[in-house]
């Protein structure tokens, strides 16, 4: 008897210790994308803007669902920030990101999380602006992907205040 006890409560440590592993894979995966797409070293190395953006975009491609990514790239989110950045010569640098899941559905292999982060601006402008936005995560035979990202774009609002 006390074997079987034994035996169950390890396969629970285990089970509960993937769900939890498995939330910290995709809360990793989405934290890279975000300092991808918000840290900007030297704004003075975006010459071409077009180029800068389509550099992002493929690095922030394998990232993203295929349909994410369509969306990504038709509504150019990947150039918001490089623009921002090079307009009002400010570098960006992401000072914190913070995630906290607001839903998981297992059967459909999704976990959502509304995010925060600190963004910090230095150069012409010097601010401390604070965007927020919800992101929902799909896992894939490659693992997890995000399959949507929606912010409040405040970096605009906030630099240009």
């Amino acid at each position: 008897m006390l074997k079987k006890l034994s035996v169950l409560l390890l396969f629970l440590l285990v089970i509960g210790c993937s769900n939890s592993s498995d939330e910290q894979s995709a809360m990793q995966l989405a934290k890279e994308f975000k300092m991808i797409q918000y840290e900007i070293t030297d704004y003075t190395h975006i010459s071409d803007l077009t180029e800068y953006q389509k550099n992002i975009l493929e690095k922030l491609k394998p990232y993203l669902t295929e349909e994410e990514y369509q969306d990504f790239s038709a509504n150019r989110l990947a150039g918001i920030v490089p623009s921002i950045a090079q307009k009002y010569k400010t570098n960006i640098h992401v000072e914190d990101i913070t995630f906290t899941k607001n839903q998981e559905n297992k059967e459909k292999g999704t976990i959502g999380f509304s995010y925060t982060i600190t963004l910090k601006s230095s150069g012409e402008i010097n601010k401390t602006i604070v965007e927020k936005g919800k992101m929902i995560l799909t896992k894939t035979a490659e693992g997890w992907l995000i399959s949507n990202d929606s912010s409040e774009h405040s970096l605009l609002r906030g630099i240009n205040k």
